[in-house]
């Protein structure tokens, strides 16, 4: 009886250890989504706050502060078994979209919002944004 119940043990471990084989690194997947959403949140935040080149400068200072951990997750991605369901790169892509999405929202409300001239601070909220699509990409 304990032959048994050990056996069973065993394949039911066996089974939950190759479910990264078959489904993919879903929960990196997600870890990583919800770290990028923090830094974007924080991002908006900075520059609602401050809707200037100043505000900008500080929502870099946010990026920079998370931008290893945010390269750390993405790594934790390709290193993780591939698996044979891609839902976990139809995830990646969907968020990237949506990255796009507020990061174009938080340009419109910098434009509308700019205390001072525009330009410059929206040229570095676009250097902001193209660095966070490089390091998440």
């Amino acid at each position: 009886m304990k032959t048994v119940t050990l056996l069973s043990v065993v394949a039911f471990c066996a089974a939950l250890v190759g479910c990264g084989r078959i489904y993919g690194p879903v929960e990196e997947v997600k870890a990583f989504i919800d770290a990028k959403d923090e830094v974007i949140l924080q991002i908006s935040k900075k520059v609602e706050a401050a809707p200037t080149e100043a505000g900008v400068d500080e929502a870099r200072k946010v990026f920079e502060a998370k931008k290893a951990d945010l390269k750390a997750k993405r790594d934790a991605i390709i290193q993780a078994p591939q698996g044979l369901n891609s839902d976990w790169n139809a995830m990646l892509a969907h968020s990237k979209d949506n990255d796009r999405k507020y990061f174009d929202t938080i340009s419109g409300q910098l434009a509308v919002n700019c205390k001072s001239p525009c330009s410059p601070a929206q040229e570095k909220f676009r250097a902001l944004e193209n660095d966070f699509m490089a390091a998440t990409k």
